[in-house]
C-alpha cells in the first residue's frame, strides 16, 4: 500500500510540473512559437502516460480489492472529464500552430492547466484511497 502512494505522490508532482511547462520559447519567421509547440505537444504527452499510468493503477488496485467502489465511480468521471479537456488542448494547440496569436497561445496553456488538473484529481484519489 505505501508503493502505491509513493508512485501515486510521484506522478503528482510531474503532473504539477507539466502545469508550467508550456509557456516560453522562440518565435520562427512564420510566427509560430515553436518551442511552446514542442513544450505543449510534450506536456500533452507526459499528461497522457500519466493518465495511463494513473487509471491502470486503479483499476489495478480495485480488481485486488484496494480501491473503493465509490472512488472508483470518481475516477471514471475525472477521467470523462480530463479526455474531454485533453481533446480540447491538442484542438487548440492544432489552432496555434497555424494561427500564433497571443490568444490562442493562451488558450493552449488553459486547455493544457485543465488536462493536467484532471490528472492531478486521479492522482490525488490513489492518494486518498490507499490512506484509508
Amino acid at each position: 500500500m505505501k508503493r502505491n502512494i509513493s508512485k501515486s505522490f510521484a506522478v503528482l508532482v510531474m503532473v504539477l510540473m507539466l502545469i508550467g511547462c508550456a509557456n516560453t520559447g522562440t518565435t520562427t519567421t512564420a510566427g509560430a512559437d515553436q518551442d511552446f509547440i514542442t513544450n505543449s505537444y510534450n506536456a500533452l504527452s507526459v499528461a497522457g502516460q500519466a493518465y495511463d499510468k494513473g487509471m491502470t493503477a486503479i483499476g489495478t488496485m480495485y480488481k485486488a480489492g484496494q480501491f473503493s467502489e465509490e472512488n472508483k465511480v470518481k475516477a471514471v468521471a475525472v477521467a470523462t472529464i480530463y479526455k474531454a479537456k485533453y481533446e480540447e488542448a491538442v484542438d487548440a494547440l492544432v489552432l496555434y500552430s497555424k494561427s500564433p496569436t497571443a490568444a490562442n497561445k493562451l488558450a493552449v496553456q488553459t486547455k493544457i492547466g485543465e488536462a493536467t488538473a484532471q490528472v492531478a484529481a486521479i492522482t490525488a484519489l490513489q492518494i486518498l484511497n490507499s490512506t484509508k
